[in-house]
This record gives C-alpha cells, structure tokens and sequence, in this order.
C-alpha cells in the first residue's frame, strides 16, 4: 500500500495506481514454526523486508486468513487458523485480500491427533496412528515418548525397547538414579 492508501499492484514493476505513489516490495524469507494443525490457535512469526508499512494486513493460508501483528520492519506474526485444509499451504501476506509479497514460504497444516496417538511424519502428517506399545502420546502433533520402563529405538523413532530392569527407566528416555546408558544399565 502506498503513503496515499492507493494499493500498489504486483509485479511491482507495474506503476502505483496514485501518481504521487512509491511501491514497496514486501518478500518474505521465514517462518517460524512452520506448521499448524487444523485446529490452528498457533502463533507463528514470519520474517522478510519491508513488513512495517502501517497497514492492516492478513496471514493468507491458501484461502484462510488471520489477522497480522507488525513487530518491526522484518517481523510480523498471526494466530493460524482453524479449518485450513491439510497439506502444504503457500503462505503470503495480503491486504483486503489482495497479496502484497512477491514470494511466498512453504507452510504445512497437519491434523491433530487425540491423546494416546500421534501424527507419523512419515504418512505425510495426514493419520493419527495409535501411540506403540512403550510409548506415551499426548496427541496433537506430539511424537512418542518413552513411558517409564522403557526406552525409544535407535532405529525406529516410533518403537520403544523395554529396559533390562524396569526400574531403571523413568520415561521419557532418562534414567533412575545409579542407572547410565542407552538402556539403563
């Protein structure tokens, strides 16, 4: 958006639409994180140039939009949210609906998994697969832990090995007091 309120048109070689207008180029490089769930309800925070024009722009998710915050001249934030589809999502940043960057940065939306089972990255973050035996899930996207007794596979990041003595795991791949190593001993 111009200092006028005109809009200034993308590619931005086109002229403003106000003579008396200078075109900014907004881009952005990052997000952090860089998913969601479609619950959404996450703050993200996306970095780039430009992005403190006193305007009241909007996250764009694919079709979903969401209210930005301008933090400075590199970062903004918005709330994700609720219902987008899931999969990548080209992320940019619009106002009245118009988008005003010229790049976009890739954004995931998952979904979220009851507690007792978790979201394999493997299977593209679209099914919830029941938390494996040994292993604790709180749901949402949370991966696995180990459950007291047991500890997680150095091969599998979704298998569990139990201890030599059950004791001397206390979850969450640490060990009692006295007990070392990858399975407690």
């Amino acid at each position: 958006v111009a200092p006028d309120n005109s809009r200034c048109p993308l590619p931005t070689t086109w002229p403003a639409l106000s003579p008396d207008a200078t075109c900014t180029t907004l881009t952005l490089t990052s997000v952090t994180p860089n998913l969601t769930t479609t619950s959404g309800g996450d703050t993200i925070y996306l970095t780039g140039t430009s992005l403190s024009q006193p305007v009241p722009y909007d996250c764009r998710f694919g079709d979903r939009t969401s209210p930005a915050t301008i933090h400075n001249s590199t970062t903004i934030s918005c709330t994700t949210p609720a219902g987008t589809a899931v999969g990548p999502v080209n992320l940019t940043i619009s106002y009245n609906g118009t988008p005003m960057t010229v790049t976009t940065v890739p954004f995931l939306v998952t979904i979220s998994c009851p507690a007792g089972s978790y979201v394999n990255p493997a299977s593209g973050w679209t099914h919830c697969e029941r938390c494996p035996v040994g292993g604790v899930c709180k749901g949402g996207r949370a991966m696995p832990v180990s459950a007291p007794g047991f500890v997680s596979s150095p091969v599998d990041s979704a298998a569990f090995l139990e201890c030599f003595r059950r004791e001397s795991c206390g979850g969450n791949d640490t060990c009692a007091v006295g007990y070392h190593g990858p399975r407690c001993v």
